[in-house]
């Protein structure tokens, strides 16, 4: 298992992993949290609000071509070859935890958990397949936590 920290700045939330590497991080404006963006490396991904009442998120590439379409319990990856489907379940009274399941058998991938401390809260991420490498999956996972957890 695989633990990653979340370090919250004033404009992002950056993903650290077992090492201190920056792995990506989600990006928004100081004042208003509008225009929000994912940067893995070099590479931006725009988040784009869509549904009635902006229940759907979607991140695009520069291209235009969504990557990640998620609502309330479900996430869709869309990769080179093949779409992969996760679902979300949450834990705890007040949503301490959140698990990213795959849909295909039931299988945990990743955890985001938080505690909360004077005036602040601190988040961790936890792999369960080392296989796992997505790290726009990893992003929109987080961004979907941040969300719920601070709203």
């Amino acid at each position: 298992m695989k633990i990653y920290t979340i370090n919250r700045t004033k404009t992002s939330y950056q993903l650290f992993d077992d090492h201190q590497v920056l792995v990506g991080e989600v990006l928004f404006d100081y004042l208003i949290r509008k225009n929000i963006r994912v940067k893995i490396n070099h590479q931006l991904y725009q988040m784009k609000y869509s549904g009635l009442f902006g229940n759907r998120v979607k991140f695009l590439d520069d291209s235009g071509k969504v990557m990640i379409d998620h609502s309330k319990n479900r996430m869709f990856y869309y990769g080179d070859s093949h779409t992969e489907i996760y679902d979300f379940k949450t834990e705890g009274w007040w949503h301490t935890s959140t698990h990213l399941l795959n849909h295909r058998d039931d299988r945990l991938l990743m955890s985001v958990k938080y505690k909360n401390l004077f005036f602040t809260r601190k988040y961790h991420m936890e792999i369960a397949d080392p296989d796992f490498r997505h790290v726009l999956v990893m992003l929109a996972f987080l961004y979907y936590n941040i969300e719920i957890i601070e709203n």
